[in-house]
């Protein structure tokens, strides 16, 4: 009887620490690139020789080289700008852009 007693004890306990791992989440790691972003759309006015000009982003993924900001005066493009590292870093610290996820390493 004191035999089954510790035996039925022993099985919750161990009963309890499977349950208790089988619900613990899954650490893992997520790895963001450098070199693209997922940007929403975005628009702003900026001073450009004297007049203000609109500055547009259209919503998408953008990389290292790719043309990015558009110059709009009277409906008319002026110039689009590269996209360099510098300008990823300022275009996600404002928040309307996040750099896309890489790796996801599941632990």
């Amino acid at each position: 009887m004191v035999l089954q007693k510790s035996f039925m004890k022993f099985i919750k306990v161990l009963f309890f620490i499977l349950l208790l791992h089988a619900c613990q989440d899954d650490e893992s790691i997520i790895v963001y690139s450098t070199e693209c972003a997922v940007c929403a759309d975005y628009q702003s006015q900026q001073f450009y020789m004297d007049t203000i000009v609109l500055v547009s982003l259209p919503q998408g993924n953008y990389c290292l080289g790719d043309t990015g900001y558009n110059y709009v005066l009277n409906q008319d493009t002026l110039f689009s700008s590269l996209i360099d590292e510098d300008l990823l870093n300022i275009m996600t610290q404002n928040g309307y852009c996040s750099f896309l996820v890489d790796t996801i390493i599941v632990n």
